[in-house]
């Protein structure tokens, strides 16, 4: 399964490696998850916003999530309380934090992105100057020199971090996963998909401030954004294992979903080669992709409703769920 989003990752991957709780109603919603539309159009993945996110986990799993980073406060002061908490944490308890990874050289930076803000999960090790950094979102786990984190940590334009403890996390009732879905679900609107639609005609025709060359930049992000697209997956493999229908009939789904982040590429693609080339004809074709991409996610969002009106009707209790499923 394609890993979506740097924060849920890190909390999904915690979940499944100490408990045996199905974390995959966590990933409800994230297809819509906030992205921002700066002054200058462009298009981010980041927000400083994660209240959503970790109101989900807490109603979930009903684990307290502590904010420890403290925006109000120098950086220089949250490295401190971010050492207090590596020194005092036990064995049960994660430190998140958000560096910069465009200054980790151990690590792939494979979106070319600078700054690149990130979650994951460090720990102490045996030797004074390595850390042990566990990034679930990039699947990578191993120890980094401790200096360089820093640096990170303190250069991150941004900054974020969190505690929780494993042992607080429990199963999420049906009420709760009900309740998860329809305060996530968007049926009607795909917000993404619209805003680029606009911002790339206003750019194209140059209208509402906006300028043909400022669409290079604008749609850097694009690929980082559709990814999270990929989380459909994770909700109709859920489903399936209530609902007991095919392989093949998941694979298609898949495939759809698939179709979709192909369309966001396509796009970005055909509008890179629109803000270099200055040809207006690649308008047409890149409103076609999303307008397809669309088209695509609405059927999708239309079965996924189906599936979840299903599985609040049945037997949900009669249903044996094999673990491996998710693991």
């Amino acid at each position: 399964m394609v890993k979506v989003h740097c924060l849920i990752s890190c909390f999904c991957e915690v979940i499944k490696r100490y408990t045996h709780v199905d974390y995959r109603p966590y990933y409800f919603g994230v297809w819509d998850a906030d992205f921002v539309k700066k002054e200058d159009g462009v298009l981010t993945y980041y927000t400083d916003n994660h209240e959503p996110i970790i109101n989900g986990f807490e109603h979930l799993f009903r684990a307290n999530v502590q904010e420890w980073y403290d925006s109000d406060k120098d950086k220089e002061s949250n490295l401190q309380t971010f050492l207090e908490l590596l020194d005092s944490r036990n064995e049960h308890q994660f430190v998140l934090v958000q560096i910069d990874m465009s200054l980790i050289p151990e690590r792939d930076n494979k979106f070319a992105l600078k700054p690149f803000p990130h979650f994951l999960m460090i720990a102490k090790t045996e030797k004074e100057d390595e850390w042990f950094m566990f990034d679930p979102d990039f699947r990578w786990e191993g120890n980094v020199k401790k200096a360089t984190v820093i640096e990170a940590f303190l250069q991150n334009p941004f900054g974020g971090g969190y505690l929780f403890d494993a042992r607080d996390i429990v199963a999420p009732s049906y009420e709760k996963t009900e309740q998860y879905f329809h305060a996530t679900f968007q049926r009607n609107h795909n917000e993404f998909t619209s805003s680029l639609k606009e911002l790339v005609t206003d750019m194209a025709e140059e209208r509402n401030g906006y300028t043909l060359d400022m669409l290079l930049p604008a749609v850097k992000q694009v690929k980082v954004i559709a990814i999270r697209k990929y989380s459909y997956e994770y909700a109709f493999m859920f489903f399936k294992d209530y609902l007991q229908y095919s392989r093949d009939e998941f694979l298609r789904l898949a495939y759809q979903i698939e179709d979709v982040v192909q369309a966001f590429t396509t796009a970005q693609y055909l509008a890179v080669k629109m803000s270099m080339t200055k040809n207006l004809a690649l308008l047409p074709p890149i409103i076609e992709a999303l307008e397809e991409a669309d088209a695509i996610e609405l059927q999708i969002k239309e079965e996924l409703e189906r599936q979840f009106v299903q599985w609040t009707l049945m037997d949900r209790a009669a249903v044996t769920l094999n673990e491996e499923e998710w693991r």
